[in-house]
């Protein structure tokens, strides 16, 4: 079986905390030696994608949108089929900003699991004998978790993964550099457009007078929407703790996929 030796452990995991040393299981045998190998691919959709202990639901939340698109996510892996492949090498092509270029990222297919202590078990996993992945789980196939895999090495590790914005992971997946995001702070009434610098990780570019009233951005959400461009939503923290659960049951300090938008009727006469 291929052993990539240029993402070794210390690389991979630098940044991540765990309880225990991971232990690297290859992913198609996740199920057990008993079990046949996972594939790739069986069905691939938006709910595929379980977000694991790294703070990446930007990415988890990009490639769920793009996972509507099975025909995308499979065009990722260059040169494979549906089956795990047979030495476990993989090629992921994905988009990196510092070479302004598509990369072939090459990569083994184990992936860090939980070291669990004789007896005990991750509930919803119970039937993964042969390991439970510390990061992305998977459901039936293997691309989520080596899709991840790649972004890491491409980024310098899992911990590299920890925080970071969807419009990112949209240019490294489908290579798209023009990428926006509209913003609305607490108290403001309008929402303002910035654009992705495609020379930087994280930096967007906002200009005064680019901004529009909530109706005409949902105006704009419909039109995006019918032209199936990937769209996702986020909430802003709005204290120092991250991921608290709101009153109308969102949640701050987190990324969501908008896979559709639907415009509700009202009764005019009745309110």
């Amino acid at each position: 079986m291929y052993h990539d030796d240029t993402f070794v452990p210390s690389i991979a995991l630098e940044g991540t905390k765990h309880d225990a040393e991971p232990i690297w299981v290859p992913a198609s045998r996740l199920g057990g030696k008993d079990e046949p190998p996972m594939p790739l691919f069986w069905t691939v959709d938006s709910g595929d994608l379980k977000q694991g202990a790294v703070g990446d639901c930007w990415l988890i939340a990009a490639v769920s949108c793009l996972a509507n698109y099975p025909e995308e996510i499979e065009a990722l892996f260059f040169g494979h089929g549906a089956e795990a492949a047979p030495d476990g090498r993989y090629t992921v092509l994905l988009y990196d900003y510092h070479t302004r270029s598509t990369l072939p990222i090459v990569i083994d297919e184990r992936v860090p699991c939980e070291n669990l202590q004789p007896g005990y078990y991750v509930p919803g996993y119970e039937h993964l004998r042969g390991g439970v992945p510390c990061f992305a789980k998977p459901n039936g196939e293997m691309w989520p978790l080596l899709l991840e895999k790649a972004m890491a090495k491409m980024l310098g590790g899992y911990g590299s993964l920890a925080g970071g914005y969807e419009a990112v992971a949209f240019r490294a997946l489908t290579g798209c550099t023009k990428q926006e995001t509209w913003e609305r702070r607490m108290g403001d009434d309008a929402w303002r457009r910035g654009e992705l610098r495609d020379d930087s990780m994280n930096t967007f570019v906002f200009r005064s007078g680019d901004e529009v009233s909530a109706d005409e951005l949902w105006q704009r959400l419909e039109g995006w929407s019918n032209r199936n461009f990937l769209m996702s939503a986020s909430v802003e923290a709005s204290t120092g703790k991250l991921e608290r659960r709101r009153p109308d049951g969102l949640i701050e300090g987190h990324a969501y996929s908008l896979l559709m938008t639907i415009t509700v009727g009202h009764d005019l006469e009745g309110g």
